[in-house]
């Protein structure tokens, strides 16, 4: 059946220095990955709130620009107003 020789396991040829290693860049990964979950989260509610901005600052601008286009349709009637007045003296 098996013999000593053909069964595989853990030798003393590994040294314990690179397992630890090995254990280390493990857990370091772990808490990265959590870390950059955690910034994604974040990320996701500061989207969320920065279009909410958007919406209304686009909302704000879409109405200073109908109050300009009223502010230039004044200063045209105006401007021919004036110069009907100025012809008419």
């Amino acid at each position: 059946m098996s013999t000593d020789k053909e069964t595989w396991g853990i030798t003393k040829a590994i040294p314990t220095s690179v397992i630890l290693a090995l254990i280390a860049y493990g857990v370091i990964g772990i808490f990265s990955y959590a870390n950059l979950q955690g910034d994604v989260e974040t990320n996701k509610e500061r989207i969320k709130r920065d279009e909410a901005r958007i919406e209304i600052l686009e909302t704000l601008v879409q109405g200073q620009a109908v109050a300009m286009a009223r502010i230039d349709e004044n200063i045209k009637a105006i401007r021919t107003m004036a110069e009907l007045w100025s012809r008419d003296k």
